[in-house]
């Protein structure tokens, strides 16, 4: 499905190399483009950015997933370069890039551009905003997570502010020391309102085109066949619900139907019948329509784009308890019921209690909008970009420069 990477930087607008005029770059790192969460809460940034005294110069892999949308962004500059591996060639690679298109500040997406972004700007002397979407570390080995939480921990000394996606994940990243106190801020996805609305035809033409009996009930689950999503517990919960309403139909958008098979060859448990694989799209709209319920059984979140999307949608909504869902407690009223993660009975408890009292999150969409709207993310974001850009970084070489004058004073001193 994807292109083959090139071994090189490949530059989208040769002919573009010059800093506009008046105009601030900033370098957007990040190790996917696919249509997972942290990419496309960035291309919205970006997008949100068309018209601001900004321009950006974004690197990530090429595939089928944001590039496209990217390329048509009148102050973006697109590289692509394959980053979610360490290697010295990739460093050099980037080191290179920046000498040749200067930029004013590194803005990160993700761990392994963290790594990279928050290197060079401290060799280069690059202020750098670096952004957690997720904190990925439960499925390693215990030695490997030490080590990997003691990078971030220094790491952080490296970047002027690090943000997280959600309350939740900003506290467990402070009892994880990850940052030092006053650095971390909560910056959420947002959703905009005006897209992201009910459309009875569109929910009419799916579950016509997918063959779905108008009085199923159907369960949308925004995935991919990760450890952290846990689809096999999505799939056990599917299969107990059928058994008391068997036309119930869930809905996979974001799993290949060969990842599904390949999951089915493992024997684990499901009812592969009543499964429908929706590729991502863009339009996520369209396929939250089709659905009755929106279920997350996820190990951890940074903060869940699929789950505001669906919920400025009216869609009731049962989650996983855990980083990234807490901040979402309390709002049974509204149709979101959180429940022990791998709890499997716990889920179809929820999901039956929706059913029965036709809870359909009615006031879900006004709070979604009022707490994380597209428009209020990104003028959050342009305010610290500005901060940022005012605060001079200095170096590596600035420093050694600066301590070795400290020492040559000091003698001439004596």
């Amino acid at each position: 499905m994807f292109p083959e990477e090139s071994s090189e930087i490949r530059i989208a607008d040769p002919e573009n190399n010059s800093r506009s005029e008046g105009l601030k770059t900033i370098l957007q790192i990040n190790g996917r483009s696919d249509l997972s969460g942290g990419p496309i809460a960035m291309l919205r940034l970006l997008q949100g950015m068309n018209n601001e005294p900004f321009q950006h110069i974004v690197v990530c892999p090429n595939g089928d997933g944001i590039v496209e949308d990217l390329k048509k962004l009148i102050n973006v500059q697109t590289e692509f370069l394959e980053l979610r591996q360490i290697s010295l060639s990739t460093i050099i690679k980037l080191y290179r890039l920046l000498q040749d298109k200067p930029v004013d500040l590194i803005h990160s997406h993700g761990k392994a551009a963290g790594l990279y972004g928050r290197f060079l700007g401290r060799w280069l002397g690059i202020p750098v905003l670096h952004q957690f979407h997720g904190l990925h570390y439960r499925h390693y080995l215990p030695g490997l997570r030490g080590i990997y939480l003691k990078i971030e921990q220094i790491m952080s000394g490296w970047s002027e502010k690090i943000i997280c996606v959600s309350e939740s994940e900003c506290a467990e990243a402070e009892s994880l020391r990850l940052f030092s106190p006053g650095k971390g801020l909560v910056i959420p996805n947002g959703v905009d309102g005006n897209k992201f609305q009910k459309n009875a035809e569109q929910r009419e033409s799916l579950r016509e085109q997918w063959e779905i009996p108008k009085n199923a009930w159907v369960l949308l689950s925004i995935t991919r066949a990760s450890v952290q999503k846990d689809l096999e517990m999505t799939l056990a919960v599917h299969q107990l619900l059928r058994r008391e309403h068997p036309k119930c139909v869930l809905v996979l958008a974001g799993v290949k139907p060969e990842e599904f098979q390949r999951i089915v060859r493992k024997n684990i448990k499901c009812d592969s019948s009543h499964v429908i694989c929706a590729p991502p799209e863009h339009c996520m709209e369209r396929l939250i329509n089709v659905a009755d319920c929106y279920l997350s059984t996820s190990r951890w979140e940074g903060f869940s784009l699929g789950l505001i999307e669906a919920l400025a949608m009216n869609l009731p909504a049962v989650i996983s308890r855990v980083t990234g869902n807490l901040d979402f407690i309390g709002l049974e009223s509204e149709g979101v019921f959180l429940v022990p993660q791998g709890n499997a009975q716990g889920y179809v408890t929820k999901i039956k209690h929706l059913m029965d009292a036709d809870i359909r999150g009615r006031n879900a969409r006004s709070l979604v909008l009022e707490r994380y709207s597209q428009k209020r993310i990104h003028s959050q974001f342009k305010e610290l970009y500005r901060q940022l850009l005012e605060t001079p970084t200095p170096s590596l070489e600035m420093e050694e420069n600066s301590e070795k004058s400290i020492k040559l004073n000091r003698v001439a001193a004596l």
